[in-house]
């Protein structure tokens, strides 16, 4: 195993961030953060950026993949936050895939149309407190004034 990855099992811990898009009218857009290939995260830091000026970040919500995990969400949203979940100890039925986390943004009324991308950075610890590496995908909410 090398970083989280197994290559002869083909095993590749992965985050991936939804890519939406915005069309005029729509107010909200929700982003989620999902896991693959979780090899039993009992740790797990990630930090969020994306364009202020354009999105504000109304709601956070942990979503049903780190349900065995505690949720520590940032004092207040801005970009740079950062969420945190952490376990003493998890079972072999509390490593899940899927979203574990709901990010819900507020779209500015004047937003230019574009690409603007979502960024987190990730710190991730297994049942050892060993860390290891995710790789991330995805991240993109494109406005399109038509």
């Amino acid at each position: 195993m090398v970083d989280g990855s197994c290559t002869e099992c083909g095993f590749h811990p992965a985050i991936n961030i939804a890519s939406v898009e915005v069309v005029p009218g729509e107010e909200r857009v929700m982003i989620a953060l999902s896991v693959a290939d979780n090899p039993g995260i009992i740790g797990l830091m990630v930090t969020v950026q994306y364009s202020e000026n354009v999105f504000t970040l109304e709601e956070a919500v942990s979503g049903e993949a780190f349900d065995a995990l505690v949720f520590t969400p940032p004092n207040g949203f801005a970009s740079g936050s950062t969420f945190l979940w952490d376990a003493t100890e998890i079972g072999e039925e509390d490593i899940k895939d899927g979203e574990f986390l709901i990010l819900t943004f507020d779209v500015a009324e004047n937003a230019p149309e574009g690409e603007y991308s979502i960024l987190v950075k990730v710190r991730a610890y297994d049942n050892d407190l060993t860390p290891f590496n995710l790789t991330i995908s995805g991240g993109k909410i494109t406005i399109k004034n038509n």
